[in-house]
């Protein structure tokens, strides 16, 4: 049958064989899906002998009259439901995965007999010759090329669980997975009523449990960030290698990426670390870095947002393109106001179930209904390479010792914020302003939060 869809993959579609899925009393096997401009398909296969013929039919000839087969020597529905039955199951995971509503074709393929259609049903009944011009219909398209990235990645996940080798046609190579994507949905639990004793509670969780953060982050600031987490109190990992990543993120506590300096090898890596961490129901932290002017970056966000991170953490401009609208950024420079991207966070945030925290001179963390505002920072933070990537760690850090993602947020908004305004009175350029943050943060406690706190 394979070399049958083999057509498809000229105009457009990737086509995969053996989709593991899981039913509610048993694992089943999805012959073959097809995703492409005109939409998805679920392929299944048939093989029936034949035999003797009643008066008036011919022995090579298979009748759907849309609601059964009608074979030479009688009737039934042979294949018919366990096709609509796949077609539905996966709809229903592409929906959970992507977020799409997808046109899906249910096809019934039956080699080595003449197919005749007198009535279309909930099933496409066809030989397994004319299987790709089923697939494809007439060729309106339905999905962009996006979406089809977007799904045939999450499959491509999927099949990891079978041999990988003969599960997906046209993808590139440095999408390979190996992990078996079963996603938890993760909620962003309401913080208490004083966002502020959230903090410093979360501090000392933090502080007593040395969180292990697995960063897949850019390459120019992997110093600086481990240093600003080992300050803090958590302990740094940089495990980068595609086969080690999915092995140690399930280890960690929490994940960073961080899409500074990405590439093809750093892709695949996080790729295999992000499932590997849901699995494990580690919190994982996106840094959108410069996604939005950027065309790779800014697909790759969109495809991993779909794994649904704990917490976002981006500049106004970041933010704003990640949810799909016009942003004024220039590079890893906002060209937007942080208030600006309000309303584009709050649909993130519900469209994760995480929280977003948006930086600038005051930063905003939201859950898509509660938004605090964080106040503290300095301008010397902008002028060291790398503060605002390490944030992106330390959201991770407190995520990890946290039930409230929302929490998470304001508690790495205010401690490198005061840190930063603490370190901003002892230095006052840029060079020694960098140590003297990691000195500040080290000396963080509560009655230094409560007092300089500026949480509203």
């Amino acid at each position: 049958m394979a070399e049958h869809l083999e057509p498809l993959l000229a105009n457009g579609y990737r086509v995969f064989h053996d989709v593991p899925a899981e039913g509610v009393k048993k694992d089943f096997n999805l012959d073959h899906v097809a995703v492409g401009p005109d939409g998805v398909a679920v392929i299944e296969i048939k093989t029936r002998r034949k035999g003797r013929a009643r008066p008036g039919f011919k022995d090579h000839v298979v009748t759907y009259d849309g609601k059964q087969l009608i074979w030479p020597w009688g009737e039934d529905r042979h294949g018919l439901d366990q096709t609509k039955a796949e077609a539905d199951w996966l709809r229903k995971w592409i929906g959970q995965r992507t977020g799409l509503d997808v046109s899906l074709k249910p096809i019934l393929a039956l080699p080595d007999w003449w197919v005749e259609m007198k009535a279309r049903g909930d099933v496409i009944v066809v030989n397994s010759k004319s299987v790709a011009s089923a697939v494809a219909g007439k060729g309106t398209a339905v999905l962009t090329a996006d979406q089809i990235d977007l799904i045939a990645r999450q499959l491509d996940v999927l099949c990891r669980d079978v041999e990988a080798d003969r599960c997906a046609q046209g993808l590139s190579q440095s999408i390979r997975s190996v992990y078996v994507l079963r996603l938890p949905r993760i909620t962003a639990m309401p913080a208490s009523p004083d966002p502020l004793d959230d903090v410093i509670a979360l501090l000392e969780r933090l502080r007593a449990r040395h969180p292990l953060v697995h960063c897949l982050t850019n390459q120019v600031v992997k110093n600086f960030t481990a240093n600003v987490l080992l300050a803090l109190g958590a302990a740094p990992a940089m495990v980068e290698h595609a086969d080690e990543a999915a092995e140690f993120a399930a280890m960690a506590d929490a994940l960073l990426v961080n899409l500074g300096t990405l590439d093809e090898p750093q892709m695949t890596a996080m790729l295999r670390a992000i499932p590997s961490a849901n699995q494990a129901r580690k919190p994982w932290v996106l840094d959108p870095v410069a996604v939005g002017p950027l065309t790779v970056r800014t697909h790759f966000a969109h495809e991993i947002l779909a794994l649904r991170p704990t917490l976002i953490r981006g500049n106004a401009s970041e933010i704003i393109a990640l949810a799909g609208q016009l942003g004024r950024g220039r590079g890893v420079d906002s060209g937007d106001a942080a208030e600006a991207a309000l309303a584009a966070a709050r649909s993130l945030a519900q469209q994760t179930g995480g929280a977003v925290l948006v930086t600038g001179p005051i930063d905003y963390a939201t859950d898509g209904t509660k938004t605090i505002a964080c106040a503290n920072g300095h301008p010397l933070m902008t002028r060291v390479t790398g503060v605002g990537c390490a944030q992106g760690a330390v959201a991770a850090a407190c995520a990890a010792v946290s039930t409230s993602s929302l929490s998470a947020a304001v508690a790495a908004a205010t401690l490198m914020g005061v840190a930063g305004d603490l370190a901003a009175r002892v230095s006052t350029r840029p060079g020694s302003f960098a140590a003297a943050l990691l000195d500040a943060l080290d000396q963080l406690d509560a009655d230094t939060l409560r007092r300089e706190a500026k949480i509203s």
